[in-house]
């Protein structure tokens, strides 16, 4: 997985994206899944880094199959918080 972080107004947000699919386009009717903006162009981190952040973050853009799967395996989300768009899963998380 590709994590990105982003700070906006003095709080984390992390962009994960599924290796596979960064730097590609999906869409389907309206809605678009753009992966090659910047907002998606981060490392590769192994999972327990991962978890560390999404512990400590505001919000997460999960994108892909693999992203989407990891944060409901680790109760993160649950499988009703996943959309897709063109076959792609995707979610969007907001904490408190």
């Amino acid at each position: 997985m590709i994590i990105k972080k982003h700070a906006r107004q003095g709080k984390l947000v992390l962009a994960i994206c599924d290796s596979d699919i960064l730097g590609k386009s999906f869409s389907e009717g309206d809605a678009v899944l753009d992966l090659k903006s910047e907002f998606y162009k981060g490392e590769k981190m192994p999972e327990e880094n991962i978890l560390k952040l999404v512990r400590v973050c505001y919000m997460i853009n999960a994108i892909g199959k693999k992203s989407t799967g990891f944060l409901i395996e680790k109760e993160i989300i649950s499988k009703e918080d996943i959309k897709e768009i063109g076959g792609v899963p995707y979610t969007l998380v907001l904490f408190g």
